[in-house]
C-alpha cells in the first residue's frame, strides 16, 4: 500500500455543523472581494488593468498551492487555512501595492488549505450523497459571496476599506476558533500512521487528473474572470453608483447560490451530464451578453445568466472526480488546477484589457474558457459519468481494466 502520511479523523467529523459552514460562508466573502475592491484598489495605487490582474494571479496562485497540500493533513489544513486568511486580511489594510501582493498570496494559500480540505471530508462523509452534499455545502460560500459586495460597500462608505478587512479578519478568527472546538468535541485526533488510500484512489489514472484538472482550470478561471472584473466593467460602461456596482455582483453571485440551490432537486429529474450542458450553455449566453452590454440592465441581466449557469457546474464535477479519486494523495493536484485557472485567466483578462484598451474586448477570456468547456462536453459524454455511475467507483474501475 503506497500511503502517504497524514493525520486522520475519525469519520464522527461533522464538517456539516454551523461551524464550518459559516466558516466556509466567510470563504466565500474572501475569495470574491477583491472584484468590488478594484475599483478603489486601481484608484489608490494608480494600477492599470494589466497590474490589477497581477493581484488575482497571487491570490490563486496561493490557492494553488492551498490545495496540493491540503489533502496530506486536513484537520492541521483547516485550522492553519483559517488562520492564514485572518493573518493577511489584517496585512492587507496597511499594506502597499507590492506588499498587498504578499498578502494576497497567504490569503490564498489560506483559502486553498481550508476550501480542499472541507470539500475532501464532506465528499469521503457521504458517498452516496456526494453531488447533493457538495452542492449544499457551497450553498454556503454562495452565501458569503453575495453578501460580499453590499458588506463591502456599506462598511467601506460608513468606515473604511481597513474597518471591513478589520471585520472579515475577526469573523475568519471566530470560524477558526469555533470549528477547533467542535472538531474537538465530535472526534478523536489519530496517531499518525500511513493513509489508506485504498484501490479507487490508487487505480486513478493520470490521464483523469488531468482531465479533471483541465476542467476545473477553465471553469474557476471563467468564475473568478466575471466576479473579479464584473464590478469594474460596470463602473466604466453601464453607471458609476454604489449601489450599480453592488447590484452587477451581488446578481451574479446569488444566481449561482439559487442555482446551486436548484440543481439539488434537479438531479432528481435529470442526469448530472445533461444538467451540466444546460448549465453551460446558459453560462456562455450570459457571458457574451456582459460582453456586449451597453446598459446597466443589460449588464445585469448578462451577470444573472452567467451566475444561473455557472451554479451547478463546480459542485457537479467535484463530486465525479472525488469519486474517482477517492483519498488518493494526488486529488490536490486537480483542485490546484482550479487554483491556477483562477490566477491565470483574470490576469489574461487585465492583460488583454490594456492591450486592446477595453475591458470588453477583455472579456472575450471567459468566453472562450465556457466554450472550450461546451465543446468538451458535447465532444466527449462519456468522459464524465453520472453522479449515479460515480457513486459505484469500484465497478466502474473494474469494468474499465
Amino acid at each position: 500500500m503506497h500511503g502517504t502520511r497524514s493525520v486522520e479523523c475519525q469519520p464522527g467529523l461533522k464538517l456539516t455543523a454551523w461551524p464550518a459552514c459559516f466558516g466556509f460562508a466567510i470563504t466565500g466573502i474572501v475569495t470574491t472581494m477583491l472584484g468590488p475592491m478594484l475599483p478603489a484598489l486601481e484608484a489608490k495605487w494608480s494600477l492599470v488593468d494589466a497590474q490589477a490582474g497581477v493581484l488575482f494571479f497571487m491570490q490563486f496562485i496561493g490557492s494553488l498551492i492551498g490545495a496540493i497540500l491540503a489533502p496530506h493533513s486536513l484537520l492541521r489544513s483547516l485550522r492553519l487555512g483559517y488562520a492564514l486568511i485572518s493573518l493577511s486580511l489584517l496585512g492587507l489594510g496597511f499594506a502597499t501595492y507590492t506588499e498587498a501582493l504578499l498578502m494576497l498570496l497567504l490569503m490564498g494559500l489560506g483559502l486553498g488549505l481550508a476550501m480542499t480540505s472541507t470539500n475532501i471530508i464532506v465528499s469521503e462523509q457521504n458517498p452516496e450523497t456526494r453531488a447533493s452534499s457538495l452542492t449544499l455545502l457551497n450553498l454556503y460560500w454562495g452565501a458569503g459571496a453575495v453578501l460580499c459586495p453590499a458588506i463591502y460597500f456599506v462598511l467601506r462608505n460608513r468606515w473604511s476599506l481597513r474597518v471591513f478587512l478589520l471585520a472579515i479578519a475577526s469573523a475568519s478568527a471566530f470560524a477558526l476558533i469555533s470549528i477547533s472546538a467542535n472538531m474537538q468535541a465530535k472526534t478523536q485526533q489519530l496517531p499518525e500512521r500511513e493513509r489508506d488510500n485504498g484501490p479507487a484512489a490508487e487505480n486513478i489514472g493520470k490521464l483523469t487528473l488531468l482531465l479533471f484538472g483541465m476542467l476545473l482550470f477553465l471553469y474557476v478561471g471563467a468564475e473568478n474572470c466575471v466576479n473579479g472584473w464584473v464590478t469594474t466593467l460596470s463602473n466604466r460602461h453601464a453607471g458609476h453608483s454604489g449601489s450599480t456596482l453592488a447590484l452587477a455582483a451581488s446578481a451574479f453571485w446569488l444566481a449561482i447560490l439559487t442555482f446551486r440551490g436548484l440543481a439539488v432537486p434537479a438531479l432528481r429529474h435529470f442526469s448530472e451530464r445533461t444538467l451540466r450542458l444546460i448549465s453551460l450553455c446558459i453560462a456562455l449566453g450570459g457571458t457574451v451578453l456582459l460582453l456586449a452590454a451597453y446598459s446597466p440592465a443589460l449588464l445585469v441581466l448578462g451577470a444573472v445568466l452567467t451566475g444561473a449557469g455557472f451554479g451547478p457546474i463546480y459542485p457537479l464535477t467535484a463530486s465525479v472526480f472525488l469519486a474517482r479519486a477517492g483519498r488518493s494523495r494526488h486529488a490536490g493536484w486537480s483542485f490546484a488546477c482550479a487554483g491556477l485557472g483562477g490566477a491565470i485567466l483574470p490576469w489574461m483578462t487585465g492583460i488583454v484589457s490594456s492591450t486592446s484598451g477595453s475591458l470588453r474586448i477583455g472579456f472575450l477570456v471567459p468566453v472562450l474558457a465556457i466554450a472550450i468547456l461546451l465543446i468538451y462536453n458535447i465532444a466527449a459524454r462519456l468522459t464524465l459519468p453520472d453522479v449515479a455511475a460515480s457513486a459505484q467507483p469500484d465497478a466502474r474501475e473494474t469494468s474499465a481494466a
